[in-house]
């Protein structure tokens, strides 16, 4: 892949990291019937963190 097209997609990455955190924190204001809040925010934070990685990975390789 392109440099820039790397930047690119770390830029993507980080910024659906965000939207996930965003949801997480909806999703554990609003009460949902069926679903455990904290394993909600586990799964929740280890993929937040699984793209922040990744958009870090291919940032810092350009």
């Amino acid at each position: 892949m392109k440099n820039e097209a790397k930047k690119e997609l770390g830029k993507l990455c980080m910024d659906i990291a965000k939207i996930l955190f965003g949801g997480i924190v909806l999703t554990s204001v609003i009460k949902i019937e069926g679903i455990s809040k904290i394993f909600l925010i586990i799964v929740g934070i280890i993929v937040v963190l699984i793209f922040i990685w990744l958009g870090y990975k291919l940032i810092k390789n350009n």
